[in-house]
C-alpha cells in the first residue's frame, strides 16, 4: 500500500480526509498526521511516506520548508498541496519548490481524491523510467572509465574522460571506493552481498551512481553520489557517517573486513581525478588499519621509495636456522612500509620479497609442498588482503615455511595450518567454527582460510566435516553407541542432521555401513 502523510493545521481538514473515501480499499494508508512542517519532520523517517498531503500556510513550520526537508530525505516522494481558492500564488510557488499536484480544499470529495491519485500514479510510472534511464547512463560512464582498470589502479592525474555535459547535473559530488574481503562467502552470499551495498548507498544518497564488480572473488565498488547541501564539512560528514553506517550494516549479515575510501567535494569535470583521490584514501585505510578515510592533500607522497631487500641477509639466517633472526628483518622491512605508507613502495617490496623467496627454494633445493606451492608466491594473494598487517603475516608464514623446509624436507602444510589440523582434530566434538580456530592461531578468519584453502585444497568446514565423518565411521564399527551418542561425540547437536549429512558423504545409511563394515576393521 501507498503510505500517505497528511499535515495541515485544520483539524477538521485533516479529519474530512481521513473520513473521505476507504483509503485502504483503493491502495492506500494514512501513516501520519501532524498540525505543521516541524510535526511532520519528526515523525517523516519512521512513517517513511510516499505521498505528502501538505498546507502551506502554517505556524511553526510552513510547507515551503517542509517541502524543501522531505524533498532531501525522500527523492521519490510525491507532495500535492492542500489548497484555499485565495492561496493560488502560493500553489504556483510550492509547485516550484517540487509539489506535484495540489487539491482545492472546498472540492475534497472520494471521486476528486481517486482521480488525484491516478494522476500521480502515472507521474510516477514516468518518472520512475526518466530516472532508471538516467541512472543507466551515469553507470555506463563510469563503467567505461573503470573499464580496465586493475582494482588498486591510481587514477593518475590527466586519465579518464570526465563525463558528457548534462549526465550528472549537480554542483558537489564526492567519489567513493570500496573493497570488501569476501573470500570466506559462498557464492550466493557474495552476490547478495554485493545487492546490498548497492542498496545502502542509493538510500544514503538520493542521487548515487554505483558500479561493482569482483576481482579474485574480492568485491570491489565505485560510487559517485551528489552532495545536496554544498557545504564541504557537512557533505563530508554525512559521507563519512554513511559510509560507516554502510559497514555496521554489513556486518550485521555478512563475516567481512572493509575498506573505504571518500574524495573531497567536486564537479562533474573532475570525476577521474576524484575517484584518484577516493582510491588513494582507501589504500590508507591499509596502512592505517581504519575501515573509512577521506583523502586530504597530505596522501599524495612523493616518489616512491626504493626499499632494498637483502637477498644475501634472508639466506643467511636460513641457512643458520636463525628464525628469530628471519622474523626480525621481515618485520623490520614492514615497518619501514608502515612508516612510508605509500602503496607503489609496498607492492614492490612485496614483489621482492615472493620473488626471492621462490630464488631460495630454488637455491635450497626445497621440493614442492602443500606449503609453498607456487601460489603461494604470487603476489595477487596480497592484493586482495585489507590491511598490511595480514601481508606481514603472509610473507612471515611464508619464510617461516622455507626455514622449515630447509630443516626438514618431508613437512607438508606451514606450522600455522598443522596447528589449524591438531586444533580439529582436538576439538572436532564441540561446537568450533573457523572463527574459533582463527582465534586460537591469533590470525584473522579470512585469512585462515585463505591459507587453509591453499595448503589442504579444501575450505575449513569441509575439512572439519570430512575428520568427523572418519571418527563417525570408526565408532559406528568399532563401538556400540547409538546415532544419537555418536552424533553428540561429533559434535552435532542433532542425530537427524548427523545422519543426513553421513548419508551424503557415505551413499549410506548409518545402519548399512555398520552392517557391511563390522569386523572388517
Amino acid at each position: 500500500m501507498k503510505r500517505v502523510l497528511v499535515v495541515d493545521d485544520e483539524f477538521l481538514v485533516r479529519l474530512g480526509l481521513r473520513t473521505t473515501m476507504d483509503w485502504e480499499a483503493h491502495g492506500y494508508k494514512i501513516v501520519g498526521e501532524a498540525s505543521n512542517g516541524k510535526e511532520a519532520l519528526e515523525m517523516f523517517d519512521e512513517a517513511d511516506p510516499d505521498i505528502l498531503l501538505t498546507d502551506v500556510k502554517m505556524p511553526v513550520m510552513d510547507g515551503f520548508k517542509l517541502i524543501e526537508e522531505a524533498r532531501k530525505r525522500k527523492k521519490n516522494l510525491q507532495i500535492v498541496i492542500l489548497s484555499h481558492y485565495d492561496e493560488f500564488s502560493y500553489v504556483q510557488k510550492a509547485l516550484e519548490f517540487g509539489a506535484t499536484q495540489y487539491i482545492l480544499k472546498s472540492e475534497m470529495n472520494e471521486q476528486k481524491l481517486i482521480d488525484l491519485f491516478k494522476k500521480l500514479s502515472l507521474k510516477e510510472k514516468e518518472q520512475s523510467s526518466e530516472e532508471t534511464d538516467l541512472k543507466t547512463e551515469r553507470e555506463n560512464y563510469l563503467k567505461d572509465l573503470l573499464f580496465g582498470k586493475a582494482p588498486d589502479d591510481d587514477f593518475a592525474a590527466g586519465t579518464g574522460a570526465a563525463p558528457p555535459a548534462g549526465l550528472f547535473s549537480g554542483n558537489a559530488y564526492i567519489a567513493i571506493r570500496g573493497f570488501c574481503e569476501t573470500s570466506m562467502l559462498h557464492e550466493d552470499s557474495r552476490k547478495m552481498l554485493s545487492q546490498t551495498v548497492k542498496t545502502i548507498v542509493d538510500k544514503a544518497f538520493s542521487d548515487a551512481s554505483t558500479v561493482l564488480f569482483f576481482y579474485k572473488e574480492q568485491l570491489y565498488f565505485t560510487s559517485i553520489v551528489n552532495v545536496k547541501d554544498g557545504s564541504i564539512i557537512t557533505g563530508l560528514q554525512d559521507a563519512v557517517k554513511a559510509m560507516h553506517q554502510l559497514i555496521r550494516n554489513i556486518k550485521q549479515y555478512f563475516e567481512v573486513v572493509e575498506q573505504i575510501g571518500l574524495s573531497r567535494l567536486g564537479k562533474p569535470e573532475g570525476f577521474p581525478a576524484m575517484i584518484g583521490e577516493a582510491e588513494l584514501a582507501r589504500k590508507v585505510c591499509f596502512f592505517s588499519l581504519q575501515p573509512v578515510e577521506v583523502f586530504y592533500p597530505e596522501m599524495v607522497r612523493g616518489k616512491e621509495k626504493n626499499i632494498r631487500i637483502s637477498h644475501s641477509k634472508l639466506s643467511y639466517f636460513i641457512d643458520e636456522k636463525n628464525k628469530t633472526g628471519l622474523r626480525e628483518y621481515i618485520s623490520g622491512v614492514f615497518n619501514e612500509l608502515k612508516s612510508e605508507r605509500n602503496y607503489k613502495t609496498f607492492k614492490n617490496t612485496v614483489i621482492d620479497l615472493l620473488s626471492m623467496a621462490r630464488t631460495i627454494c630454488e637455491e635450497q633445493k626445497i621440493d614442492q609442498t602443500s606449503s609453498l606451492s607456487p601460489a603461494k608466491f604470487s603476489y595477487e594473494n596480497c592484493l586482495v588482503m585489507p590491511f598490511i598487517d595480514n601481508v606481514e603475516t603472509y610473507i612471515q608464514e611464508l619464510y617461516a615455511a622455507i626455514a622449515d623446509a630447509a630443516v626438514n624436507r618431508e613437512s607438508a602444510y606451514s606450522a600455522l595450518v598443522q596447528n589449524t589440523i591438531a586444533y580439529i582434530k582436538n576439538n572436532y566434538s564441540k561446537n568450533i567454527s573457523l572463527s574459533d580456530a582463527a582465534a586460537a592461531a591469533e590470525v584473522s578468519s579470512s585469512y585462515l582460510s585463505l591459507i587453509f584453502k591453499q595448503e589442504t585444497g579444501v575450505n575449513f568446514s569441509n575439512y572439519l566435516t570430512d575428520y568427523r565423518m572418519e571418527m563417525a565411521k570408526k565408532m559406528l564399527v568399532s563401538t556400540n553407541k547409538k546415532i544419537y551418542e555418536i552424533a553428540e561425540d561429533i559434535g552435532f547437536s542433532s542425530p537427524y542432521y548427523f545422519s543426513k549429512v553421513f548419508r551424503e558423504y557415505t551413499g549410506m545409511t548409518c545402519k548399512e555401513y555398520k552392517d557391511k563394515y563390522t569386523g572388517m576393521h
